[in-house]
Order: C-alpha cells, then structure tokens, then sequence
C-alpha cells in the first residue's frame, strides 16, 4: 500500500501481515512489481487484487489460490470489463505491458494476452468493484447481505505436521479465517499450516497463550478455539450461530467422540458427555466457541501452564448458560494410546482432582513434566498434552 508509513497500516489491519511499499508507475507496472517480489521471495502462487470489491470473501480467495495449483492464470472478471483480482504461478510480464488501463476492455485485453503466451487461465464468478461515486450502492447491497455471524477458527500448534493440514483444510470451507497460533514448532507445522490457507502467528509456547495470541488478531463475530487433532462435523458453522439464535449462551462447545474403536473409549464419552451436559464443563479438547465481545469482556484465558480451558470455562459459567451441541467434534485418541487407556485416565483424573482441591497450576505442571514423581509412570513417553476427561 502507499499513502501512509507501515506503522499506520498495521495498526488498522493488524501485525500477522507483511506490508511493502507500491512501486512507482502506472497499475501494470505496480502490479508486476508486486507480483515479482513475491517470487523472488520464494512464493509459488500469487494473487494481486484491488481493495475496491466488497464482494470479495475469504472462499473466493481461497479458490483461487487453489486453482493456481492446476493452471496458469486465474482472473476474477468485473462487471465494468476489468478484473478485481488476478493469481499468477509464474510472471509473465506481457500480462502488464500495453494495457488500456482504466477502460472497458482490461480484460478481453488480458485474456488476448494470455492466450498468445500459452497460458491457460480460469475465471472466477463477476464481481463489482466501486470507481465512481454512484457505484457505492454496491456497497450497501454487499452490507445488507453480510454474514454477521462470521467464524473465526483459532488453533493452537506445536509440532503438529501429523495432522494440522487435514484439520484447516476441513474447517476452511465455513470459516472466515483460519488462524494456527504456533508455539516453536521444529518440525513442519508453519509450512504445512501456510499451504493450507492458514494464517500463521507466533507466540511462547503456552495454550493459553497462544489462544490469546490468536483471539486478538481474529475478525470474526465468533471466536472457535479448537486443537489441532480435532475434526469438526460439517455444517459446525451453522450449528453455532443456530445455538446463538435460539438462546445467548455465556459459551458453547461440541460434544465428544473419539476417533477408536473400544468399549473403554464409549465409557470416557459417556464420561465427558455427563460432565458437559449435566455440570456444564465442557473442556477444551470439545472445541469451545464463543462471541469475540464476550471473550474480550471476560479478560480471555489465564496464561497458566495447565487447566486454561477449566478455568476459563468457569468463569465463563458465570455469566450466563453454558450450550452443549448435540454433534460432536472427533479426537484423536493418540494421548490415550500413548500410555494405555487406563493408565491415561488415572494420571488425568490425579491431576483435575489436585486441581480442583486448590494445587496450583504451576505445581501441578512441574509434576506433570515428570509423571514418575507423580504417578509412577515412565517420564520418557507421558501424554503431551493433559486431556481431564
């Protein structure tokens, strides 16, 4: 962007954004610039668009960044015979060379272009982006028909390349965003989060951390925290404002299934879905959700090394009901098969029932790092992440 020093742009749009000056030139040559740096810093697909085209969504965004994985050029056309957006693999300069910038004919102009070349392009449905001072009624229509009901999905991650693609790709469709918050990942995490169509933040390592971290970037009307293992059913979107529209809950969550096969593993579902229904604390495994005005009016998570979700949870209660949905979210049933299913549950259970008589989070993770001191278990393979169901 140019106009204003970068200090002002992320102040307004946030810091997860790189932001670099325009070049000089006319729209061509600032758009070959722009998408020549950012091949020259390493991008394998590209998509330039004006800021001018409210009809733009996150799921027009992410199909053409899809769409480039498998052709050349992708176009979104407006109405006034120009383009509000274009995506590119690879430069071709001849895209930005002698073009009746500003006219009617930007696109057929483009596609003659692209056709000379050999590329093969896709074009994306016509929008309308604003020029004049009557075409701001596009604004308006846009408005009125606004979800006002967006989503944003906030996962903390370390070390999580097993499953952290598979997860974005699965909530993305119905989302507004996808944020991963990552805690110092050695592994591929960050990359694989960035090729699914994350946006990725940093932050010490810490769930509740880093849930804040990504709570104070999001920009949806709804705020999901859901871990990285988890599996969302389909139509979790509409389930959530449905909860919303029927009652004002304080929170909700989903219930819980986990992803095995076992009697034992039907008993820890029974398990969670009394404590869920008839104590009302679901836990964070059940991917929480809640409004973005009520999460910041409670203060957010406490940054303690374990039980950020009970704590939060409770403090939520307070405020108002607490909403179970009947579908669940799928975990992976890792944690448990780490040690076995028994042995998991009782050093689960020592640890919520030490919390909950008052021991101190800080106390309880020292003991939790060393799970002989505390349970008579092999420290060389305790579950990672503590599960209290």
């Amino acid at each position: 962007g140019t106009g204003g020093p970068a200090r002002g742009f992320r102040h307004w749009l946030g810091t997860g954004l790189h932001y670099t000056p325009q070049a000089e030139g006319d729209l061509g040559h600032r758009m070959r610039e722009a998408f020549r740096q950012s091949f020259e810093s390493g991008a394998e697909r590209v998509i330039v668009m004006g800021s001018d085209c409210p009809g733009i969504t996150p799921e027009i965004l992410h199909h053409a960044y899809d769409a480039l994985a498998r052709t050349d050029v992708v176009v979104g056309p407006a109405s006034d015979g120009g383009y509000v957006l274009l995506g590119l693999n690879r430069l071709e300069e001849s895209l930005f060379t002698d073009i009746p910038w500003g006219g009617p004919d930007v696109l057929a102009s483009t596609r003659t272009r692209a056709r000379e070349a050999g590329l093969e392009w896709i074009e994306l449905d016509e929008q309308d982006d604003v020029d004049e001072q009557e075409d701001l009624k596009v604004w308006d229509r846009v408005w009125q028909h606004r979800d006002d009901q967006s989503i944003s999905v906030i996962l903390p991650a370390r070390n999580e390349e097993a499953s952290i693609r598979q997860t974005i790709e699965a909530v993305r469709p119905e989302a507004l965003e996808v944020l991963v918050v990552d805690g110092g990942s050695s592994d591929q995490t960050v990359s694989l989060a960035i090729a699914a169509g994350a946006r990725v933040l940093h932050s010490p390592p810490g769930r509740g951390q880093q849930l804040n971290v990504g709570a104070r970037e999001a920009k949806g009307d709804f705020l999901l925290f859901l871990h990285a293992d988890a599996r969302l059913p389909n139509g979790y979107s509409a389930q959530i404002r449905s909860a919303y529209e029927k009652d004002e809950p304080a929170l909700g969550a989903f219930s819980l299934k986990i992803d095995a096969e076992g009697h034992g593993f039907r008993w820890i579902e029974w398990g969670v879905a009394f404590r869920s229904r008839y104590l009302r604390m679901p836990y964070g495994d059940q991917a929480l959700f809640c409004k973005r005005e009520s999460f910041v009016r409670r203060g957010g998570f406490m940054s303690i090394p374990l039980f950020e979700d009970v704590e939060f949870v409770k403090r939520s209660g307070r405020d108002g009901p607490v909403h179970i949905l009947n579908e669940p979210v799928s975990v992976s049933a890792r944690r448990w098969k780490q040690l076995g299913l028994l042995k998991t549950t009782l050093i689960n259970q020592y640890f919520f029932t030490a919390y909950h008589l008052g021991v101190p989070p800080e106390t309880l993770a020292q003991h939790y790092q060393h799970p002989r001191r505390a349970m008579r278990e092999d420290p060389q393979a305790p579950p990672r992440n503590l599960k209290t169901d």
